[in-house]
């Protein structure tokens, strides 16, 4: 008889190469263009380049696409790091701790009262019965070091709305874990951008989180 572990496996690596193939899309995105349109479309982009969007509309759209990052593939670490390049780190940090709070008080909230068909729909069933092993040995400890982390961040966001875990116990570690994920990703776009080395910083924060939590996942989850 198969061992149930094994069936749920393949749902769960879909998931992992699904998130891969979103970062890697959102790569090719750049180059597309410049393949397709060659050096009418070079040119246009330079003129465009000449007029960057406008600080306060980047602050807009960072906290818009942040706030939905429940709902949609966001790599959130990439566009963090991508906006403190641009904005500056006072002001990416700020934008993106006021995004990241609504995401999540909106994914608790909604998987709090619509329950848990709603969160492993959202997330996916193997990934919550990997919150559940999780949360029962670290607590609500856990919303603190999955936030950096792709795919394991919204699945505890909803577990512990799923599960009713009070608002109170909530909020704190979540306004915390947000606030230092914001700072490190934006300083590290600030940083790198004097380097000139935004573009591959960007990149790097997209996939090593990734990969820190494809190995959490296929070790330490199985361990506890």
């Amino acid at each position: 008889m198969p061992d149930p572990e094994d069936q749920s496996k393949p749902g769960s690596q879909k998931r992992l190469v699904y998130w891969i193939f979103i970062i890697g899309f959102m790569l090719l995105i750049p180059v597309i263009p410049f393949v397709l349109l060659g050096d009418q479309f070079e040119s246009g982009l330079l003129d465009q380049v000449k007029e960057p969007m406008p600080a306060g509309m980047l602050v807009v759209t960072l906290i818009m696409v942040l706030a939905s990052d429940i709902f949609l593939p966001v790599p959130s670490s990439m566009a963090i790091t991508y906006c403190g390049g641009i904005l500056g780190t006072f002001t990416t940090t700020l934008a993106a701790w006021v995004g990241l709070n609504l995401g999540a008080f909106l994914g608790y909230f909604l998987s709090r009262y619509l329950g848990k068909p709603f969160a492993e729909k959202m997330a996916g069933k193997k990934e919550l019965e990997e919150l559940s092993v999780m949360t029962q040995r670290y607590g609500p400890l856990t919303l603190i070091w999955t936030r950096a982390l792709p795919i394991l961040a919204e699945a505890a966001v909803l577990f512990v709305g799923a599960t009713s875990l009070p608002f109170k116990q909530f909020w704190k570690p979540i306004l915390a874990a947000n606030l230092v994920v914001a700072f490190c990703y934006a300083g590290a776009g600030e940083i790198s951008s004097q380097f000139n080395i935004l573009p591959i910083v960007v990149v790097a924060s997209g996939l090593f989180p990734l990969g820190i939590a494809w190995l959490i996942r296929k070790y330490h989850i199985r361990q506890l």
